[in-house]
C-alpha cells in the first residue's frame, strides 16, 4: 500500500486519503479507505483496526491515571507535571472522539 492516493478522482474521500491513512495508525478504525467507492468504508467493533483503537485508549487511560497518582504522592504539582497530565487527558480525548468519528464516517462520507 502506498502513502499516494491512487487514482485520484477529485473526490472528497479521495483528497484526505493520506489523512485517513495516517488516522489509521493513531487510533481511526476505518477498513476500505483505499478504495474507489465511498460504499467500501466500514468500520467494526470487531475488526483489527478496533481492537488496536481500543488498546490504546485503554493503556492511555491507565498511564494517566499512574502518572495522576505518581504526581500527587511525589510532592505538589508543578507547571511541568500538569502540562504533561493535561496532554495525556488530550490524547485520551482524541482516541474517545477518533471513534466516535469511526463510526460516523462512513455515513458521513
Amino acid at each position: 500500500m502506498s502513502l499516494q492516493s491512487p487514482t485520484n478522482d477529485g473526490s472528497f474521500h479521495r483528497s484526505i486519503y493520506c489523512v485517513i491513512l495516517m488516522g489509521n495508525f493513531l487510533g481511526l478504525p476505518i477498513t476500505g479507505y483505499s478504495s474507489g467507492d465511498v460504499a467500501d468504508l466500514k468500520f467494526s467493533w470487531k475488526s483489527k483496526r478496533s481492537l488496536y483503537s481500543s488498546y490504546l485508549l485503554t493503556m492511555s487511560v491507565i498511564f494517566a491515571i499512574c502518572y495522576a497518582y505518581w504526581m500527587i504522592e511525589h510532592g505538589s504539582p508543578n507547571l511541568t507535571k500538569v502540562v504533561k497530565l493535561t496532554t495525556l487527558v488530550r490524547n485520551i480525548l482524541c482516541l474517545y472522539f477518533f471513534r466516535k468519528l469511526a463510526k460516523n464516517w462512513p455515513v458521513l462520507m
